[in-house]
């Protein structure tokens, strides 16, 4: 399934929630579902206008004619794939009101390599496998959550993942085992492997 910008938008607003792809019963993608691939608009425009769930095999946020586009949408949007999630354009998330985003790879791994932004909300990220920050992270005073079940956190060169409230990354681990340091404006890559030192909260001002 490829959506283009114009597409999206046909959708309009005023919708309780849009379903894009086939969700199952207990909430995650439907098995034998296919690849969905969402493409951006242009920075002064909405693609989406309701509560939006996206379900696939994959997802991949691309626009194949433009890598400097961005996926905006003014509502929560849930990004929820069986396999790998993979954000190649820019993601934004809400204006004005609480608006949250989620990214579930159940049974895979979340690739960003471009920024990602809840405006007015929370960002949840989980991975069965890993998750690899290529690109910064923001939520405007509200939590950040990352969770590799089984494998690893990535945070690349110069990325910052920012959030006013607080940032976890999981599973915990006691506080003297938490290693290497955390510093979110770091310049060099941080990995924090599942079971071993992935876990940190942190409050900033």
């Amino acid at each position: 399934l490829q959506l283009s910008v114009a597409e999206l938008q046909l959708l309009g607003s005023g919708w309780s929630m849009i379903t894009i792809g086939y969700e199952d019963t207990d909430g995650f993608a439907l098995a034998g579902t296919g690849p969905v691939f969402l493409g951006g608009a242009t920075r002064s425009e909405f693609t989406l206008l309701s509560p939006t769930k996206v379900f696939g095999s994959s997802i991949t946020v691309v626009d194949y004619t433009d890598n400097d586009r961005v996926l905006r949408i003014n509502s929560p949007l849930s990004l929820i794939a069986l396999g790998d999630i993979t954000i190649d354009n820019e993601l934004e998330v809400g204006e004005g009101v609480p608006e949250n985003l989620v990214v579930l790879a159940e049974a895979g791994t979340i690739l960003q390599n471009e920024s990602v932004s809840a405006m007015t909300g929370e960002v949840l990220y989980e991975a069965l496998n890993n998750v690899y920050q290529n690109a910064n992270i923001y939520a405007n005073g509200s939590l950040i959550t990352v969770v590799a079940t089984t494998g690893e956190i990535v945070m690349a060169d110069g990325t910052v993942t920012y959030a006013e409230g607080a940032l976890v990354l999981l599973p915990p681990v006691p506080v003297k085992e938490r290693q290497p340091a955390f510093d979110p404006l770091a310049s060099a890559v941080i990995t924090y492997t599942a079971g071993t030192d992935a876990y940190i909260s942190i409050l900033q001002a």
